[in-house]
């Protein structure tokens, strides 16, 4: 029905936290594109948190 928003699935890596879940988003394209850029929102709430406690900003244990 609209031209300007689009849906998209993604599966997770094959050997990840994510793999076997299917994640859905949502492409909002602008009047003016593509001069302007399109906007991205993922729709499927993921409960993993890419902060670890144990790692500091270098990334050292």
């Amino acid at each position: 029905e609209n031209i300007f928003e689009w849906q998209f699935a993604i599966r997770g890596p094959q050997d990840s936290e994510f793999e076997g879940g299917i994640y859905h988003g949502r492409i909002q394209l602008p009047a003016d594109y593509p001069f302007q850029p399109p906007a991205f929102m993922m729709l499927t709430v993921i409960s993993y948190s890419a902060y670890n406690a144990n790692f500091h900003s270098l990334a050292a244990i």
